[in-house]
């Protein structure tokens, strides 16, 4: 599973606490699950506690994964150099440009390196 978000606002804070539970009988599993934050503004925070257990040794594969970041100078120049104004609705940032499904936007969606 992919979990995403983004934050705006002095007082802004998402936590995300991830339970993958592997049991004995699930013998062949494969599973992963991923939460990436992007910090629009000073002042917001985002948590991530991902948590893995497994209770077997015949599994295919499991893991995890968390990381939070804002933009930098570089990829501010790719919205910019793309046209879009600082003062977008939404910021830098609108829900449809986050997917992971096919959904369009008006903006471009933004580099892949922008949720590291």
């Amino acid at each position: 599973m992919i979990y995403k978000g983004a934050l705006a606002g002095d007082h802004a804070r998402s936590v995300w606490i991830g339970d993958v539970l592997i049991r004995a009988a699930a013998e062949g599993t494969s599973t992963f699950e991923l939460n990436r934050n992007l910090v629009l503004t000073d002042g917001a925070r985002a948590d991530s506690v991902p948590n893995l257990e497994i209770e077997t040794g015949e599994i295919e594969g499991a893991g995890h994964a968390s990381a939070t970041g804002r933009f930098d100078d570089e990829q501010l120049f790719y919205l910019q150099a793309r046209g879009i104004p600082e003062d977008a609705p939404g910021g830098w940032w609108s829900p449809a440009s986050s997917t992971t499904s096919s959904a369009r936007s008006a903006y471009p969606r933004w580099p892949s390196t922008c949720t590291r």
